[in-house]
């Protein structure tokens, strides 16, 4: 399509999903992808398989809003970079465990009940020399 477009046509689109398979961040398996043009159209990038890829909403953004930089290493191979150059290599896995989730939070004297999340607020006024208070405490000052 080249400069005609901004838009990823129908068939680019399915070489995009055929090539890259998911978001193509390293460590990333979402399915649910928007195409990205590597060097955008307004500044001359052309609508094309080789200056595009598959990004999911959170990473496209992070690259609009400057937060990562894609770099072309050869079709369908690419390097991210976060703004301080550093490269953003493979993310490992999460070790693996047999403690479940309420295994663990048992043997730290946690129990999640079904009014764990609720408010306990009593519709009292805040008392901020208290949250001050507090939030330095936790913080290591006082």
């Amino acid at each position: 399509m080249g400069r005609r477009t901004r838009t990823w046509p129908t068939a680019i689109r399915r070489a995009q999903e055929l090539r890259d398979e998911c978001c193509v961040f390293p460590g990333c398996a979402n399915r649910i992808v928007d195409g990205h043009h590597i060097v955008h159209w307004i500044k001359g990038g052309p609508t094309s398989l080789d200056n595009g890829c598959l990004l999911c909403r959170r990473h496209h953004r992070a690259v609009h809003e400057g937060r990562v930089r894609i770099e072309i290493v050869a079709p369908g191979d690419f390097r991210f970079f976060r703004p301080d150059g550093v490269e953003i290599l493979e993310v490992p896995e999460l070790p693996k465990t047999d403690v479940t989730v309420e295994e663990a939070n048992g043997t730290n004297g946690l129990e999640i009940t079904a009014d764990t999340g609720a408010c306990q607020w009593d519709g009292g006024r805040f008392d901020y020399d208290q949250g001050v208070t507090a939030g330095l405490q936790l913080d290591g000052r006082i």
